[in-house]
């Protein structure tokens, strides 16, 4: 994320970082896809962090690699209370249909879900009627279409 996990063209222009005056992070992309495999399964699975659930190669990438399914993680707490934590959450929503596989999605704030290889979610994490800013976790079946 520029400007939050990096500071954009920070090697020509070093005096930015010192200039924004907030912390940035100074991460960089990686340089692999990895693929995870679930303890005691046959079943493998590829990670998204925070955004990169919005660029659809990504996810392609880690399917034609031999993905099941997807996990992606992210820090929404910056949306604060707005549409944005379920506007991004729509971005996975859009990633599971193109490649017919599962998303879990895991939001320190946001929401976090499960969708289906269809685009449907069909659990979330809650506490009431709330499904973001909760404290929780859930557990839930994930069906893995060959």
């Amino acid at each position: 994320m520029p400007f939050g996990e990096y500071i954009p063209l920070e090697h020509r222009f070093p005096f930015l970082r010192s200039a924004i005056g907030v912390p940035i992070g100074d991460f960089t992309a990686g340089k692999e896809f990895t693929i995870f495999k679930v303890p005691n399964s046959k079943y493998r699975f590829g990670a998204l962090i925070c955004f990169e659930d919005i660029f659809p190669k990504l996810v392609r990438r880690f399917k034609k690699d031999g993905a099941d399914f997807m996990v992606n993680i992210t820090n929404d707490a910056w949306f604060m209370r707005t549409s944005a934590p379920y506007q991004h959450a729509q971005a996975s929503v859009f990633r599971a249909i193109e490649n017919r596989i599962p998303v879990v999605r895991a939001a320190n704030t946001g929401f976090s879900c499960f969708i289906d290889s269809t685009g449907r979610i069909y659990d979330k994490v809650e506490l009431g009627h709330e499904d973001i800013f909760v404290v929780g976790y859930k557990t839930s079946e994930i069906r893995i279409n060959k």
